[in-house]
């Protein structure tokens, strides 16, 4: 039994699958030096002052470790020089145009999109550079659907930089891209249990079919359509009065989480204005599952962007704390989210639907905890909460703490 036959069985470690997908780059024809950065688990391609690409690893090594032995070979094949190179060949907005569909994933990979690449960089960013930016339209609040080209072996986002090549814009080439889409949505949905149906494209594009609601109007659905797209490859739709069909969603999402290739836990729901959140009115146990994924949506992105403003305030020397986003059940069954807001601690706050003010009395004693609904916060103190643009999810800097007359107004409405 040879290497790649003893490491193909097992779950490689880190420093391991950089190694197999240096090997196989160079085996395809990559000629440049290839640098390997554990920090950031990351390889960066090329030398300083010629073309660099970077290329992260880190969810291509989930998929690897979760694909069974004979499947992790197509993973590989995403590193090949030829899918991160062939963007350049689309210099023309013609060109780029046949190759051109939607793409949906969370809203936070749009957002946070400068931030992760000066990240990436480090040292290599000149503080002339421009970051890019991922042009992108909201969905369904927690989604972002944006333009990429399609590739036989990968896909590539289209940035800031590629609509200048092409002297053209989002708005310009989304009707395109959506006719694209439309070209290669023939098949009909799977009925997999009475009034549940779920996507059977299987081509890393199903949750772009978010974009085309004609695709739901002919579903036999009992209510408003609800979907979830739990990774790229699943789209699953009941009706919003289908209780049976909403707990068959439930087990259907918490299987599709399961995938590497996650994209979102929200249940969503299509109104008259487009896709929503799904917020229901149910006090039973399957209120309970749907409120856990939505919060659970809410707390992976809350996580994964505090994550990056440490990462960021560590790199400027910023001492500011970034606020987890919290969750928690009561003991009427609901979810409830909330974050700290404590005495002294320059804070960047989530929006959640509680506030717990920390009051720090001395280190002898228990500090006293004030907790208040968002709404109340945000009228008794909210001259104090600082909105930051630009950030996604938001976040509201707070620099001072309440004075003791609004601490007391803070526990007269205190639940």
């Amino acid at each position: 039994m040879g290497f790649l036959d003893r490491f193909f069985g097992g779950a490689p470690d880190e420093k391991t699958f950089a190694g197999l997908v240096i090997e196989h780059m160079k085996k395809t024809g990559e000629a440049r030096p290839i640098t390997f950065e554990p920090q950031r688990f990351q390889l960066v391609v090329g030398e300083p002052g010629g073309a660099l690409n970077i290329l992260f690893l880190g969810n291509a090594y989930e998929e690897f470790k979760a694909l069974p032995k004979n499947d992790r070979s197509r993973v590989l094949q995403r590193y090949e020089p030829d899918a991160y190179r062939d963007v350049d060949a689309f210099d023309d907005k013609a060109t780029a145009s046949r190759s051109l569909l939607p793409r949906v994933r969370d809203r936070l990979y749009a957002s946070a999109l400068g931030l992760r690449t000066k990240h990436q960089f480090g040292e290599r960013l000149k503080s002339t550079d421009a970051l890019p930016t991922l042009p992108h339209r909201p969905l369904g609040d927690v989604l972002a659907a944006s333009l990429c080209i399609d590739l036989p072996t990968t896909v590539i986002d289209c940035l800031d930089q590629n609509y200048t090549r092409w002297k053209s814009s989002l708005d310009e080439l989304w009707p395109i891209a959506l006719e694209n889409l439309r070209a290669i949505s023939k098949t009909p949905f799977k009925q997999v249990a009475p009034g549940v149906f779920v996507s059977a494209f299987s081509d890393s594009h199903d949750p772009a079919r978010l974009l085309l609601p004609e695709l739901f109007v002919n579903l036999p659905l009992k209510g408003a359509p609800v979907a979830g797209v739990p990774n790229r490859n699943t789209l699953i739709v009941t009706g919003a009065d289908d209780a049976a069909g909403l707990d068959e969603f439930v087990s259907l999402m918490k299987l599709g989480l399961k995938d590497p290739r996650t994209v979102s836990s929200m249940p969503l729901v299509l109104r008259d204005a487009g896709w929503a959140p799904f917020e229901h009115t149910r006090t039973d146990q399957l209120g309970k599952e749907l409120s856990i994924l939505a919060a659970q949506c809410h707390l992976g992105l809350a996580d994964s962007q505090k994550e990056t403003l440490e990462t960021e305030h560590e790199g400027t020397g910023r001492d500011v704390f970034v606020a987890s986003f919290k969750v928690v059940m009561n003991q009427a069954g609901e979810v409830i989210s909330y974050a700290a807001w404590t005495k002294d601690v320059v804070t960047l706050l989530p929006k959640t639907k509680e506030l717990m003010f920390i009051v720090l009395i001395d280190e002898a004693e228990q500090p006293e905890v004030i907790r208040v609904s968002w709404e109340t916060a945000q009228r008794l103190v909210g001259h104090r909460m600082k909105p930051q643009p630009g950030l996604w999810p938001e976040r509201w800097l707070v620099d001072t703490f309440p004075s003791e007359a609004e601490l007391a107004e803070l526990r007269a409405a205190a639940s």
